[in-house]
């Protein structure tokens, strides 16, 4: 149900176009937010969009428009000869007439001592896709998104800068049974399985940053291995989908040595690429305590201090 279309031309290069139509689907943890802002308190929340980008800057807006039912005025986005003004002139005031500021990265390293200024807790940056070069520290005090923004990632923060926990009726969530770990602190052990080199030496980067220990196993083997050697952990953050054995296998066996062995159970966090209530069914049933959708965060490990 679609088309694709090629534009070449001898000198320039060619445009591929894809067009086609897919289901819509609710996120499957917040699956809305529009009762919460239809709250009066809240009703009028202003959104500011910066980004060089028009496309980018459109989509996103036309996203938040649709998660939130916010007046389409109340979404601002400011195109690029707008933001060099707004910079030249009373930066700090025109922030504080919004109440959350969504940033492009190139922006942010660009005009960074301007942002130092703000108030940190309505501004969030958007980030090119992790990789083990790329991990800013430059933005670690405000709240991420790593692009390609996942709308169920979008939502989640909404969540939290909002504070919607004072309305619990405002979020629908989906009810999944889960536990909760004991809270890390400074020098827990993290175990980072992963079958990928670049995850495991992202995420090993992300442990460090909240202060936390990192070892790591590429494979649900190797996982074991440690757990046979006596290694205790105090949370294993396991990829659900590896091989040659998977995220839920090793759980599983896992699970089995502690029981065989009289051990404490280790706090098991499983790291999906989907939320989907199948998926955390699935990893609740293998034995973990909870999942985080991919990509990982430094704001999702400090959900667990």
């Amino acid at each position: 149900n679609g088309h694709v279309k090629v534009e070449s031309a001898i000198g320039v290069g060619s445009r591929f176009i894809v067009q086609f139509s897919l289901p819509f689907v609710q996120s499957p943890r917040y699956t809305s937010m529009v009762p919460f802002f239809k709250q009066p308190q809240v009703s009028k929340t202003r959104i500011a969009i910066l980004d060089p980008c028009n496309f980018t800057r459109n989509s996103l807006a036309n996203v938040l428009q649709s998660v939130t039912q916010l007046p389409a005025e109340n979404i601002v986005g400011i195109p690029a000869l707008e933001i060099g003004n707004l910079f030249r002139d009373s930066f700090n005031e025109s922030i504080k007439s919004f109440d959350l500021v969504i940033i492009d990265q190139t922006l942010g390293e660009k005009y960074d001592s301007q942002f130092k200024l703000c108030d940190k807790s309505k501004i969030v940056f958007v980030l090119k896709v992790a990789t083990a070069e790329n991990v800013n520290t430059l933005f670690e005090e405000y709240q991420q998104l790593l692009r390609p923004i996942v709308v169920d990632e979008l939502l989640t923060l909404l969540h939290s800068v909002f504070n919607c926990s004072q309305t619990p009726n405002a979020v629908q969530e989906v009810n999944v049974p889960r536990s909760q770990p004991k809270k890390l602190t400074k020098g827990s052990k993290i175990l980072v399985v992963d079958d990928s080199k670049t995850n495991r030496t992202i995420l090993k980067k992300l442990v460090a940053a909240i202060g936390c220990v990192a070892s790591v196993a590429d494979s649900g083997k190797q996982a074991l291995q440690f757990l046979k050697a006596g290694e205790r952990f105090d949370m294993v953050l396991m990829d659900m989908c590896m091989s040659p054995m998977s995220g839920l296998e090793c759980a599983r066996l896992w699970r089995e040595h502690e029981t065989n062995s009289n051990l404490s159970q280790t706090f098991i966090v499983a790291s999906t690429g989907n939320s989907s209530p199948e998926d955390v069914e699935q990893c609740v049933q293998a034995g973990m305590n909870t999942h985080l959708a991919k990509p990982i965060t430094k704001a999702k490990l400090l959900a667990f201090m």
